[in-house]
């Protein structure tokens, strides 16, 4: 895309139907991104877009919401539309997460381990289905939230 910035977020606003956003607000701009990600064909444009988004944090947060919209190999694109620096890393580490929460959804998830985050640990409890990691996560896990979590997705998978 060779027009400016706000020329092209105002053809994704059109494109997907949503009416006058306030293209100065980083807020609407935000909305619109996400909006974006829920159709497959505008990611190229969302990743073009992020490049002239001048607002950091919004690069930012439109980067980790895509790392659970987009298939695993599209990942490394929204990573890599991140500056070097904390933020990357950031999205780096949750894109590895995710790749350990698809290895579940497979059937073939690695072993609990404590240097998990709480995130990882988190959505694990309440989202698969492996009794060894449930039960290992409600032992160890690294909150009472988590434990408990875990606890009773186990029961859920276990019933009786």
């Amino acid at each position: 895309m060779s027009r400016p910035f706000g020329e092209q977020l105002a053809a994704l606003a059109a494109r997907l139907e949503i009416a006058r956003p306030d293209l100065g607000d980083e807020h609407a701009r935000w909305a619109l991104y996400a909006a974006a990600l829920g159709r497959a064909e505008e990611w190229p444009v969302v990743l073009e877009l992020l490049g002239s988004e001048p607002v950091q944090p919004v690069v930012a947060a439109v980067v980790v919401r895509a790392l659970e919209v987009v298939p695993p190999a599209r990942r490394p694109d929204f990573v890599a539309a991140l500056p070097e620096g904390r933020d990357r890393r950031y999205a780096a580490t949750r894109a590895r997460e995710l790749a350990i929460l698809d290895a579940f959804a497979a059937g073939d998830g690695p072993e609990f381990a404590e240097h998990w985050s709480t995130w990882l640990q988190l959505r694990a409890a309440t989202t698969i289905g492996v009794p060894a990691t449930l039960e290992a996560l409600a032992t160890a896990g690294a909150t009472k939230r988590i434990r408990a979590a875990a606890g009773d997705r186990l029961r859920n998978i276990r019933p009786g």
